[in-house]
């Protein structure tokens, strides 16, 4: 599961240093969501938004920490409540006509949509002619934070002419707000 942090931070205007800052954090497997950062006489302040995994959390911090030193530093750092109570169970069946790195390009759009896949077995049918064979997906899954199913299941068909899916959801998917 992954935590979203809000934190505050003020020091001198050193672009390499907030370079490093955020480097770190994605060194840790995390993703910067959202910045707001002013700089005004050579200091900077502003509120950093961030996702990290939570086996990580007190690792990337003692690192942030570090990086930060007495010419950044952290004012504030508040662990955000997820929206969601539990983590939506999903199932996803896709069948397509066979192409070589299809299963790979779908893991990664399942990824930057927020979902783990626990289980994903793939089988390719038909004959050698490439033209004529399927490749048909099945997975389970959980998603790690707020997704937009509308926007999943475009990303998909928008692989392949002829990508069926069946897309199942147990468990809250959508987030409420608009991003």
């Amino acid at each position: 599961m992954d935590t979203i942090w809000l934190t505050a931070i003020a020091g001198d205007d050193c672009p390499d240093l907030l370079q490093r800052f955020t480097d770190t954090i994605a060194l840790f497997e995390g993703r910067l969501l959202d910045q707001q950062l002013a700089g005004m006489d050579g200091m900077i302040s502003g509120l950093l938004r961030f996702q990290l995994p939570q086996v990580h959390a007190d690792c990337v911090w003692r690192h942030l920490e570090g990086v930060a030193g007495n010419r950044l530093r952290i004012l504030s750092r508040q662990q955000q409540t997820p929206v969601m109570e539990q983590e939506p169970s999903i199932t996803l069946d896709i069948c397509a006509p066979f192409r070589s790195g299809l299963d790979l390009e779908i893991r990664l759009i399942l990824e930057s949509h927020g979902i783990a896949t626990d289980d994903f077995n793939q089988q390719i049918s038909g004959c050698q002619d490439q033209a004529i064979r399927q490749l048909q997906i099945h997975l389970t899954a959980h998603a790690t934070r707020p997704i937009h199913r509308q926007r999943l299941e475009t990303a998909l068909t928008r692989l392949m002419p002829g990508l069926t899916l069946d897309l199942g959801v147990e468990g809250q998917l959508e987030h409420g707000t608009a991003h």
